[in-house]
């Protein structure tokens, strides 16, 4: 099912092959990225910023209900990389990108560290108040945990998930401390 067509949004194409498109929320302008080769799928239809709170971050929405991410993979589940939902360049090996197909296990894989109120700033590592020591954790298959070891430091149980974390998930796997460049925060 397309969307109904509304007035397309404004867009500037860039010489890297990105397109720009400029959405409305509220009364901000915040730009979407998507790559100059899937402009003609997106652009007749009005597109708007929808923010997700549950997701902390914004994704392209059509008046119709159709969320732009899944408009361009043409399937149900899409995984965004660097977890920002307004870049919308599909992922190739050879140019890179944000979005891939994905399944519920997969996003559970690149899902960030839920809640501030934890004890520790790293995926998979929590303060073990009765041993007095870091202790790591995976969770494998969506729901067996396995324990990873008890360490001196944060650090270093972040190490042992990031180990663990790459050989069980692949590519999927959001890493505490070596993230690649697609998930490192831009200096604002």
């Amino acid at each position: 099912m397309r969307p109904k067509l509304h007035t397309p949004n404004r867009c500037r194409h860039l010489p890297n092959g990105t397109t720009v498109l400029f959405l409305q929320y509220k009364n901000k302008t915040l730009r979407c990225r998507i790559w100059t080769r899937d402009y003609h799928k997106v652009k007749d239809i009005h597109w708007s910023a929808l923010w997700m709170p549950h997701a902390h971050t914004f994704y392209a929405n059509s008046h119709g209900g159709i969320l732009m991410h899944r408009l361009l993979l043409d399937c149900a589940v899409v995984d965004h990389r660097n977890h920002e939902g307004l870049d919308n360049r599909v992922y190739s090996s050879k140019r890179g990108g944000n979005l891939r197909p994905g399944s519920s296990v997969t996003k559970a894989r690149n899902r960030r560290k839920r809640g501030d109120k934890t004890s520790s700033r790293y995926k998979g590592v929590c303060w073990h108040k009765r041993s007095q020591l870091w202790s790591s954790r995976i969770q494998v298959d969506g729901h067996r945990r396995v324990w990873l070891g008890a360490y001196q430091s944060q650090i270093a149980a972040a190490r042992a998930y990031d180990t663990a974390a790459r050989e069980v998930f692949g590519v999927f796997a959001l890493l505490n401390l070596s993230k690649p460049s697609c998930c490192r925060r831009r200096a604002r």
